[in-house]
């Protein structure tokens, strides 16, 4: 390694190969550290991972880091971290990768806690598309856990990518490399996530051991707590090895027939678990979608319990529109818009709410009609004239007045007697016709009167 700031396994600034520049650490592990750097030739971001230098002493550690990168350039799968380069500079073996933007599953179960049906089934099935995809090449990972199972950001979308191929075994002889080989005994794993066979140091752990880790990995996810709980390694690998794992319903909330499968993944021997990794998925995916779809059933607000409604006697759907539409048609001509307007609302409510709702809908629908004829009838009722007021004769009694006009003077000479005075001449007969009733005018006539017919005389 070349740099202006040199250490004994890197810094910031140091170029390996003539094309990786470091720029700052991302994770420290045990076997070594990943690095952000850029690709100098193409300007692009990139991840190494260098090898510790404890370890990069060990030519058994040097081919396992470099059968790590084979291993993972073998796997071509979007849910498998790619690898572009690897090599040795100055004794140091370092591995080029792609560089992930996100966060890994352990990191997101200790900020937000353990996760629902529907987000384990994403995750369990791309983890699971992986490493059927090492499977058929001859892969076995042997080291699944949160910690190497990365969520990465591409925009707004996230994808399930599986990391470190560290301690992978490779039965293809095309992958491996003559001179890595696995002593009798060694412990190589994380303790809480080995099977049976890998805690003992066996030499011939297969696929399943990945099948076994991978339930326990869910086990976590939907309870936020491993099953096996020993604190020390030996207990971890007694449990494991001799003690039937703690049922995940006791350790938390967990789907229905969620037991069954978690236990049936980790038999203790690889004959009694699953055949596959889809064989695996396949069984686990019914259990996690019927809990979605019940987690979804429940967020619909339940119907009102039929009780309540059998104390009303209420009128049916057709009844109400019937005597609804008898009420709207007897609106006048000026309500002919909000006529239209309630036919349009009741229509589209008839159509959208439940029988019960429906019901007092149109309950409350033909209160508002009554209170809207009973307000019009006030409105129209007060615009009206009285009826006492609008007689036509009101105005024609003043026409029929007729001022009197003044009789000429011989007219007044020849005038008969008065009325008076031919009673009194002939008893008999002026009792037999009476005198009509006279009025008064203010000028001294008489009004309203009809003129006498002259009498004879004779």
């Amino acid at each position: 390694m070349q740099g202006s700031t040199k250490t004994s396994w890197g810094s910031e600034g140091t170029v390996i190969a003539d094309r990786y520049r470091l720029e700052e650490p991302l994770v420290r592990g045990a076997m070594g550290t990943i690095w952000r750097a850029e690709h100098l030739r193409l300007r692009a971001p990139v991840a190494v991972k260098v090898l510790d230098p404890m370890l990069a002493r060990d030519k058994e550690m040097r081919g396992r880091f470099l059968q790590e990168a084979r291993s993972a350039a073998a796997v071509r799968s979007s849910h498998v971290v790619q690898v572009f380069d690897s090599g040795i500079e100055n004794g140091f073996p370092y591995i080029v990768m792609e560089l992930l933007e996100g966060e890994s599953l352990d990191m997101r179960l200790s900020q937000r806690g353990p996760l629902g049906p529907s987000q384990l089934r994403k995750v369990f099935s791309e983890v699971a598309r992986a490493l059927a995809k090492a499977h058929s090449l001859g892969v076995v990972h042997r080291d699944v856990k949160p910690s190497n199972i990365f969520l990465s950001r591409e925009g707004p979308y996230e994808i399930t990518k599986l990391v470190d191929f560290g301690i992978a075994k490779v039965k293809s002889e095309s992958l491996t490399f003559t001179h890595v080989g696995t002593k009798m005994g060694t412990l190589l794993g994380t303790p809480q996530y080995m099977s049976p066979e890998q805690a003992r140091g066996s030499c011939t752990v297969d696929y399943r051991t990945d099948l076994w880790a991978m339930a326990i990995v869910a086990c976590e996810c939907l309870t936020g707590r491993c099953p096996f709980s020993g604190r020390t390694v030996g207990d971890l690998t007694v449990q494991i090895c001799t003690e039937r794992p703690t049922a995940p319903s006791l350790l938390g909330e967990v789907p229905a027939g969620f037991d069954s499968w978690f236990f049936k993944a980790t038999g203790k021997t690889p004959g009694q678990r699953f055949k596959s990794m889809a064989a695996m998925e396949g069984a686990l995916t019914p259990i996690l979608a019927a809990a979605e779809a019940r987690a979804a059933a429940s967020i619909v607000p339940r119907r009102w319990p039929p009780r309540a409604w059998a104390l009303l006697q209420l009128p049916s759907v057709s009844q109400i529109r019937s005597v609804s539409v008898t009420l709207l048609t007897r609106l006048d001509s000026h309500w002919l818009q909000l006529r239209w307007f309630c036919r349009s609302r009741l229509e589209l409510w008839l159509c959208l709410l439940p029988e019960e709702r429906r019901r007092l809908t149109l309950v409350a629908l033909l209160s508002m009609c009554g209170l809207v004829l009973l307000v019009a009838s006030n409105v129209q009722r007060r615009k009206s004239p009285p009826l006492a007021v609008a007689a036509p004769t009101a105005v024609a009694a003043p026409a029929a007045v007729a001022e009197p006009r003044p009789a000429p003077a011989a007219a007044r000479r020849a005038a008969p007697p008065a009325a008076s005075e031919r009673a009194a001449a002939r008893p008999g007969r002026a009792a037999a016709r009476p005198a009509p009733a006279t009025g008064t005018s203010a000028a001294g006539g008489s009004v309203g009167a009809a003129p006498a017919a002259p009498v004879d005389p004779l």
